[in-house]
């Protein structure tokens, strides 16, 4: 494996850990990973939901290529994806944040997938979420401008910039 791709697995499963371990210190699943605040869900599940996750994640950076630690970390995106933002996407198809929604978890699918030999179901994956983000910098330039900080200039340039760049990264996956 390359220094860059192993570079990146380390990363990538450092924030994986991070999310794994949020449960045990707050007794409930991390936002970011399967965003369901209009649904409690007991303690104990969203720990078990975490030991999971930190079980997989320590297994797929240890280099452990069996093919259950990589999908283990792909279904818990993909869960959110397919159970909480499709759903909402396709209920109300005209809000951005729902469409913003898919795309976040379509990324966070397609990284463990690029962990196993076969990276292309990752690659098509992850090429999707980065067009939908670059589409979205150009839909809404003028949204995306306001969340660049004021001391960093000409904020609409930027925005038209990013979604350039994540069109261009979609186009090299």
């Amino acid at each position: 494996m390359n220094r860059a791709l192993s570079a990146g697995r380390v990363v990538f499963c450092a924030a994986l850990l991070g999310m794994g371990v949020e449960p045990f210190l707050t007794g409930h699943l991390p936002s970011a990973l399967v965003p369901l605040k209009d649904v409690a869900l007991p303690a104990i599940l969203a720990c078990v939901v975490g030991g999971l996750l930190v079980a997989a994640t320590l297994a797929a950076a240890a280099g452990r290529w069996v093919p259950a630690a990589p999908l283990a970390l792909a279904a818990f995106p993909a869960l959110g994806l397919v159970l909480v933002h499709l759903p909402r996407l396709f209920g109300e198809p005209q809000n951005p944040v729902f469409w913003s929604g898919v795309f976040q978890m379509a990324a966070l699918t397609a990284g463990p997938l690029l962990l196993l030999p076969n990276r292309t179901p990752g690659r098509l994956l992850l090429a999707g979420a980065l067009a939908g983000f670059g589409l979205h910098h150009f839909m809404y330039p003028r949204f995306i401008a306001s969340l660049i900080p004021h001391w960093i200039p000409f904020p609409l340039f930027w925005a038209w910039a990013t979604g350039c760049a994540f069109v261009a990264a979609s186009l090299s996956t």
